[in-house]
Formats: C-alpha cells, structure tokens, sequence
C-alpha cells in the first residue's frame, strides 16, 4: 500500500524481546580479509568474499503462503558503490549451474517511492560493472529450485558501509564504524530483518540499543508470523524463507508504505525504525507496514487498510495489554451506532463515508475483532492455515467473500448468518447475497450463544496526564446527525467511561480552513489550567497552540497541526488564576484534523 499510507498512531506503551542471537546468515558466510583494493577492515563485519547459497523464489514463497507481498530476498554485503564507479568482481560456481545477481542499490531508498535497484546477472570469472548512480550492494540468489552455490569475491570499486550485524557488532563498534566509514547510507542486520538509513540518521540515533531495536522488529515479525499459524507444523505452515527490509526513503508524496521486498518510512519520520521505543512502545506504524506484508489474499477489495491492522492489533495486546487501538480512538460507539441502524440498510463493502453505510477503516475492522473476541486468536490462525492447505481458486470478491464466510461459520462452529446481516455483509448482487447465507444456513450449525455483534474490546482508554490535580475527560467524537463533512452539524462527544456526553458543532467555509469545533461542557468550569492532547490516525499531534482566555471559555489555534511528534503530544495551558468557563473551541487548519474529531482525544483540567 502507498499514499501517506497507514495509519499511525500516537497511542501505545510496549516491551519484550524474543530474538535469536544471529551469526552470519549462512547465505553470507564469507572470511574476513583484507581487499585487494586495499581498505583498511574495522569492523569485524567487513569483507570482500561472500559464499553464497540459493534460496527458493520470493513469489514462489508468496504463492505458498498466500500473502499479497514478496519478500526481501537479496542478503546484505555490506559494501558499497560510488556513482560512477568500476567494480571488479570474481565469481566461481561451487555447485550447481546457476549464479547469483548483483543488487546495485536500494528498493525505494531515493528518487521516487518505486525506484528499483540496478539489477546485474553475474557470470562465472571476472565481472567488470560500472553504474551511474551507485548504492549499496545486495546478493540476489533465487531460483525455482535450488542447490547452487558461489563464491563471490569483490577485488575493487567498492567502499566499506557502516554495518551492524546482530550477534557480531557492539555499540562501540557501530559508533566507531559510523565515525570510519563515510557512505551515505548504512546496514543493520538482524536474524530475519535489514534496517537502511541515512549515515546521518544512522549517527543521530547512534546511542540507541541497535541490538534490542533489531530483536523487537523481530519479535514482531514472529508475533505476526504466529497470527497466520506460521508454526512449522507442516511444509506449508513453515516460516516465509526470506526477510523482512525497513528502509528510509524520500519522496515527499508518500509517509510509510509496503510493497514487493520491503517496507518504508519517510525521512522526516524514519525514527520509526531507529529507536527502541518507536519500533516496541509506539510502533503502530511499522507493525502496520510488516502486517502488510503478512495480510493473507482471502481479503476483498475494501479490506486494504483494514484486515492488515488485526496484526497490529495482536502485536498491540501483546506487548501492551492495557492499550487497545479501538478503545483509544474511540471506534466502539461509531460500530455500535453503525450495527443500530435497520438491517437491509447497512452495506459493510460500501462508501467510506460516514453518512451511510460505513465510516472507515476502523469500523470495519470491528468485526473482525469480534471474531477474535469471540473465538480468540486461533480464529485467524486455522482461517490462514485452511487457505494455505486447501489453495482455493478465488477470483474475484466474490469468491473471496464467500471464503470467509463460509469459513468463519466452519473454524467457529456457529452459523454467523445474523452476525454478518447485522453487520451488513454483502455480495455484488442481490441473488449472490441470498445465495450465501443460504449456503451458510444448510452447513447446520447452531447460533452462537453470545451474539458476536455485542462484543468490544474492554481495555481502559490511557490516561496520559500524570500531574496532581488534572482530571482527565478521555472522549471521542460520534456523529449523531448526518455526515460529518457538512456545515453545522452537530456530533455528540463520549467521555472514555462513555457515561457523560457534552455537545459539539463545527462550522467552516466550504472551501477553506480552518474548521470551528466549539464543545460545549455542559456546566460551568473552573479551573487554574486547562490541556488537549489530540491523537489521530497518522500518529502525530497538534502542537504550538495559541491561547486566548476569557471568563466564559479557552481557544485554541492550531497553528501547525502536522509537526511530527515522537509521541503523543499533550499542551498545558496554566492561566495563573482560577478561570471559569463553558465552551472550548478548536480552530484546526487541516482537513483531517477538523473532520476527523475524534482526533482529539483528551481534555484536562487542572484546579
């Protein structure tokens, strides 16, 4: 997925390492030397000699598991290659016929979000390959089959990158290395993962625990290869044979995306793959872009940016069972608006508007996360399982609807017929629809004793103010009068027990900014401060309020709504006196922040 994809939050608190302590991954065992061209080796990471071995294709393996990406399937050198440089390489064949290719290059790392690699077919003795744009140096061994092997000598042409490999570089090392070695880009490897970034980013984050950072993308990984039963109990439930590439990339018209061999996070933002908090406590973004490349193909045509998040959701309980997405967004009052409306009206797979049938993304991952609520995790376990053992032929959206209806009747053992009715679950025509849930009445199964429809996540919503004497008033937004995006309508705003409702409106032009959100509170309040903390779904927060205070109610301005924030970002605002007011009103310059309100998630008052 591409565009300022996905989805991003400031809300999580997370830990926990499962990681193997990696030596050279044995496609790369190679003898460190001193190069023929005559580089000084620092690092004991560094060499010119690689053994290589094949591997089998990354769309083979795609095929295999039934996933919508290939994965990296190029291994690390470590070198580099100037723009404009001459290397000279040996190559011998030490089994097999076939010989590896040489990556000149990084996938997404400059130009445009596809720029591809410089891409080298490798032949037996001596290679001569100059390039124009240079790049760092990957090894491409994949074939239908496998068996062969090679060994790859670099003579000359290239230059040391600095290279953190995992289980064989120390911090020192890696610091020493970023100060020796000059490229304009650096490695860092784990077990079954590669980090690419600036020597500049790189150095910005250098005290960071390279190792724990490169064990958590691991532990994620594994936590999202265990929702799709990835458990090696059979051939075709073993671990996807490649790996997983994170790298930093620079065009401005996209923020993290997923796609063939890699994963990518704008510059800007590119401390979502470098620091340790980012990638375990507040790492919604990068667990989303890795759910990418595990979201199984039983999914229809909506389902992009929603059944991808089941995995952030299951790495988010993991590793933080207090914070719940759903719960922090305020999503549970939109579903449950949502499922109140007559059955027949309802159209899970139709606008994404909020008007009628379905707001967004999150709404529609609700019922996915009914099912897990309802028949747990193994739900989506044996769901991935099945397909990958039974390979079913699927089409169209169709064929993949009926899949998963059918299927979640079977792995439930309900008839889920009222459950998808009421969540308005249909096909692109009218006798289809009749014909599946005929289908799924004739398996014979009982209803369920609990109506999947009633369950959500009870996780407390986080309370992020810690000073004495604030009271927190947690709230999202629930339009409660028609579309959001039209002048003057009204919303209602739920406090996090959902038990007190204060009243909102906004107003705007219909061509400009900003949006008016005035809320009322209900009665008056007096307090000696007043804060707003805004979480929205690309993870960043308001920031740089002006205030203007009166005896009846508090302004805030946004006035650079999209500053990126490391976290969530909350504003304290002391008025040195006891104020009393009534109305909060927040003046937002974007688009997304003044339509979508639940945005704001937090106010609090300090007295």
């Amino acid at each position: 997925m591409k565009r300022k994809l996905l989805l991003f939050t400031a809300l999580a608190v997370m830990g926990l390492s499962a990681c193997k302590k990696a030596t050279l991954l044995p496609e790369e065992v190679a003898t460190n030397q001193i190069p023929k061209s005559g580089a000084t080796v620092e690092s004991a990471t560094q060499t010119n000699i690689f053994n290589v071995t094949e591997k089998i294709s990354a769309s083979i393996e795609r095929d295999r598991l039934k996933n919508g990406y290939q994965l990296t399937d190029f291994t690390a050198t470590g070198l580099y290659m100037a723009p404009n440089a001459t290397l000279d390489i040996t190559v011998e064949q030490t089994a097999g016929t076939r010989l590896p290719k040489l990556l000149i290059g990084t996938y997404s790392r400059y130009g445009t979000w596809n720029t591809q690699p410089t891409v080298v077919q490798l032949t037996a003795g001596t290679n001569t390959i100059t390039n124009a744009v240079g790049g760092l140096l990957w090894i491409r061994y994949t074939n239908a089959t496998t068996g062969s092997t090679a060994k790859i000598t670099f003579n000359s042409g290239y230059q040391f990158a600095p290279y953190f490999k995992l289980g064989v570089s120390t911090n020192s090392d890696w610091i020493n290395q970023l100060q020796t070695y000059t490229t304009p880009d650096v490695v860092l490897e784990g077990s079954n993962c590669f980090i690419v970034v600036s020597r500049t980013k790189a150095i910005q984050y250098q005290t960071e625990d390279q190792a724990a950072i490169l064990n958590k993308i691991t532990q994620v990984i594994a936590l999202e290869d265990d929702l799709n039963g990835l458990d090696n109990s059979l051939p075709a439930h073993a671990k996807n044979v490649h790996t997983y590439l994170l790298t930093q990339h620079e065009d401005p018209a996209y923020y993290f995306f997923a796609y063939d061999y890699r994963t990518a996070y704008i510059t800007s933002d590119v401390n979502a793959i470098l620091t340790l908090n980012s990638v375990g406590t507040n790492g919604w973004g990068m667990w989303h872009e890795l759910g990418h490349q595990h979201q199984m193909m039983w999914r229809w045509g909506t389902l992009g940016e929603v059944t991808v998040n089941l995995y952030s959701l299951y790495v988010q309980r993991t590793l933080t069972p207090s914070i719940n997405r759903l719960v922090n967004d305020g999503t549970w009052p939109k579903v449950f608006t949502y499922l109140g409306k007559a059955d027949g009206t309802k159209d899970f797979n139709g606008s994404t508007s909020y008007a009628n049938p379905l707001t967004d993304v999150w709404i529609r991952l609700a019922m996915f996360q009914q099912l897990t609520l309802a028949y747990g995790d193994n739900f989506y376990r044996t769901l991935s399982k099945n397909m990958r053992v039974e390979n079913p032929t699927l089409s169209n959206d169709d064929d993949k609807l009926r899949y998963f209806m059918l299927k979640a009747c079977n792995i439930s053992g309900k008839n889920l017929s009222n459950f998808f009715t009421k969540w308005g679950l249909n096909l692109s025509t009218a006798a289809a629809t009749t014909q599946i849930y005929t289908d799924m009445a004739a398996l014979g199964l009982p209803a369920p004793t609990t109506d999947p429809s009633t369950l959500q996540d009870n996780v407390a919503p986080l309370n992020e103010l810690s000073k004495t004497g604030w009271t927190i008033n947690s709230f999202s937004s629930e339009e409660t009068s028609g579309e959001g995006a039209t002048n003057g309508r009204a919303a209602t705003l739920i406090d996090g027990s959902f038990s007190t409702y204060w009243h909102s409106r906004w107003t705007s032009t219909a061509t400009s900014y900003p949006h008016q959100i005035v809320i009322d509170l209900g009665s008056s309040k007096t307090a000696k401060g007043l804060s707003l903390v805004q979480r929205n779904s690309l993870a960043r927060a308001v920031k740089d309020f002006q205030v203007l205070t009166s005896t009846d109610n508090v302004t805030f301005t946004a006035v650079n709504n999209y500053t990126a924030q490391n976290a969530t970002g909350a504003q304290y605002f002391a008025f040195g006196s006891s104020k009393t007011f009534r109305y909060l009103k927040v003046i937002a310059n974007n688009a997304h922040d003044g339509l979508q309100f639940a945005a704001l998630a937090e106010i609090g008052l300090y007295n």
